[in-house]
């Protein structure tokens, strides 16, 4: 019981460590937005062979990684906020291998056998070219 108690509190930490934003949107931006959903899930549902208001569950039969959105919040976490994430994530990715590099580049014979270790890479490894 005691475990699960911790387990319980460090997820819920984890949870309320999250960020929560909002956007403000007018009246006809929400009417874009929800016709953009629609127009994206028949879109969606058509390509697969299904109706146009084909749910999650069926779409999915035919191709697991296709998404429906139920809501314009749901469209916007899972299409929008997902891939500007994705974007940042291959920025972020870029800025550490080009930080790595510098640094790999200056570094020592003995540094640089490390790090190929740490890789599991034989000495002398070419991380950066």
């Amino acid at each position: 019981m005691k475990k699960a108690l911790t387990l319980g509190l460090f997820l819920l930490a984890a949870v309320a460590a999250a960020g929560t934003y909002t956007i403000t949107t007018s009246t006809a931006q929400d009417t874009r937005l929800e016709r953009h959903r629609v127009r994206v899930n028949k879109a969606t549902c058509t390509a697969a062979g299904l109706p146009a208001n084909c749910t999650q569950a069926q779409a999915r039969v035919t191709n697991p990684g296709v998404n429906i959105y139920s809501s314009v919040q749901d469209m916007i976490d899972r299409l929008v906020l997902q891939d500007f994430l994705n974007a940042l994530r291959l920025a972020d990715t870029a800025d550490d291998s080009t930080q790595f590099c510098a640094w790999f580049n200056a570094a020592s014979t003995a540094n640089k056998n490390s790090a190929c270790a740490l890789a599991g890479l034989p000495n002398g490894c070419e991380l950066c070219n």
